[in-house]
């Protein structure tokens, strides 16, 4: 939990604990810790120590500070850094080597306490793999030396054995022995696996996306995305188009900050690129280099959040011949939004505002969602959408607000089809701006738009939908526009059905091709899918 910045002091009471921490991590976090002590102290002065607490029990009522006291009325070593860090604080335990001279028969070497946690850490001279001697080293300060034997080994190491409940092992080891000094070899992995400190880990597992101008693309996605999160994480994609026969795929470098004692808990700074195809004769790549800042409440058990992203979209296409729309081949977005969100079991809430720059059109938006689940398990979705540009120089829609089908100007979304107007794809929904389901006359705003969105449970996953909307285009008048029908909502975000009865259109149930009406979301992402399984306990 430490990773992620959510781990809590184990004398927390039981009452401000996440859920996880309570049930799991808080628990196994208590136990460790004993253990840590007892191996420190040895002479079974910790064992003693709780069976004298145990007998004590039975005659009086015992506090905290009489186990304190048992523990350290057999002992002569100072530890008071046992209750006051490892007991009663969050600071995370990290040390490593800064320097190492080697002579013939002794190992000089300084180890740097990168917290400045007052700790002991266990070092190991290993030979061949091999334990050939362990010392504990009571380190107080920033950095201190030391002086061994060198024994014929060929490795010393920091928390072999992982007793100290340390937040980072990869920096622990230094190779005594060969011109690399502190090398671990690389380990491929298939899949998700746990972190090993002994080596660098690259996992690897298939991967197959589809759209309808790449075809279906396999590839080999390579990470070091263990269950652990890491300072540092990649994610490489590189896949084959079999449509167009060409190679594409995707990237993400990313480095992560974590905030200790701060409601900003967290800063991620990445950057990532995609090339894929946009239409059947022509692709596109896309950079972004973003920064996002995580907010949380000083309470854990507060579930709202708030997220800072700061990103600009750099997009060069390639010309078309098939998708005439007049949109710009190359330009540049600048992208800033605030989020602030609360979900519970029975109510969730989100806010978000969003501004886009770029040189040749401005706009803000705003947008609130709500869920309400009703004891009796029905459901209403409600969510509001609002956007105007600043300034707009543009001569197509394509910058324009959608009222029923994004052009995803910034490639944010999943579409098959993505330049598609006719035909199943084009009936893909995505939720996002104006939100309607139904294909309205004039699908596209170039000065102003608002929209809502509804839907309430008829019964189990058939619900009821309406739209209204009021969109504003240059030199005309604003227009009222609206939609309703049938949502059967399957799976949430996954697969999901909707088939439109009235609108401005009319009685579309009524009318001609109402096949070509329907619209649809669906997700084939393995990775998307294995969320829907993979419900957090925090």
């Amino acid at each position: 939990m430490a990773r992620k910045n959510l781990d809590q002091p184990v004398s927390s009471p039981k009452n401000t604990l996440i859920k996880f921490n309570e049930q799991i991590a808080s628990k196994y976090r208590a136990g460790l810790s004993i253990r840590f002590l007892d191996d420190y102290l040895q002479n079974n002065t910790v064992p003693n120590s709780i069976k004298q607490f145990y007998v004590l029990n039975k005659t009086q009522q015992v506090a905290r500070s009489d186990f304190e006291y048992l523990l350290k009325l057999d002992t002569t070593k100072d530890i008071n850094w046992f209750f006051k860090t490892i007991i009663d604080s969050r600071d995370i335990i990290d040390f490593k080597f800064s320097t190492v001279v080697k002579t013939k028969d002794s190992i000089t070497f300084s180890v740097k306490n990168r917290t400045g946690a007052p700790i002991p850490i266990p070092i190991y001279g290993t030979k061949k793999g091999e334990i050939v001697f362990k010392q504990w080293l009571d380190i107080q300060e920033s950095d201190s030396t030391y002086t061994i034997p060198r024994n014929t080994i060929d490795k010393i190491i920091l928390n072999l054995k992982n007793e100290v409940p340390e937040y980072n092992l990869r920096n622990n080891w230094k190779k005594i022995e060969g011109f690399f000094p502190n090398n671990r070899p690389v380990k491929f992995v298939f899949m998700k696996d746990l972190e090993d400190p002994y080596y660098n880990q690259v996992l690897y597992v298939p991967s197959i996306y589809y759209n309808l101008y790449d075809g279906v693309t396999p590839g080999i996605r390579l990470h070091n995305k263990t269950i652990l999160e890491k300072p540092f994480m990649f994610d490489v994609n590189p896949s084959y188009s079999t449509k167009s026969k060409n190679l594409s795929g995707s990237a993400i470098f990313v480095v992560n900050q974590n905030f200790r004692n701060s409601t900003l808990y967290n800063a991620r700074y990445s950057i990532s690129g995609s090339y894929f195809h946009y239409a059947e004769d022509a692709a596109y790549l896309r950079l972004n280099p973003s920064l996002q800042l995580r907010i949380r409440e000083p309470n854990f058990r507060d579930n709202r959040k708030q997220l800072f992203s700061f990103r600009q979209v750099i997009v060069n296409k390639e010309k078309s011949a098939l998708v005439i729309d007049n949109s710009p081949e190359n330009y540049s977005v600048f992208d800033a939004r605030y989020i602030n969100t609360k979900t519970e079991v029975t109510n969730h809430f989100n806010f978000m505002t969003d501004l886009q720059i770029s040189g040749k059109f401005g706009k803000i938006t705003g947008e609130i969602e709500y869920r309400k689940l009703f004891e009796n398990n029905r459901q209403i979705n409600l969510r509001f959408y609002a956007g105007t540009f600043l300034y707009n120089k543009t001569q197509s829609d394509f910058f324009s607000f959608a009222l029923d089908r994004p052009t995803d100007y910034l490639f944010d979304y999943n579409y098959f089809g993505r330049s598609e107007s006719t035909g199943l794809f084009s009936q893909q929904y995505i939720v996002a701006e104006g939100g309607f389901k139904s294909k309205i006359a004039t699908p596209f705003a170039n000065r102003w738009i608002t929209s809502l969105n509804a839907s309430y449970s008829i019964w189990n996953w058939i619900e009821a939908y309406g739209d209204i909307g009021l969109i504003k285009n240059a030199d005309t008048k604003g227009r009222f526009v609206y939609d309703s029908g049938i949502r059967l909502n399957l799976v949430t975000g996954y697969f999901e059905l909707y088939f439109p009865i009235y609108s401005n259109n009319g009685w579309e149930i009524a009318q001609d091709n109402y096949n070509e009406k329907i619209r649809f979301i669906v997700t084939f992402s393995p990775k998307t899918l294995i969320n829907l399984f993979n419900r957090k306990w925090f």
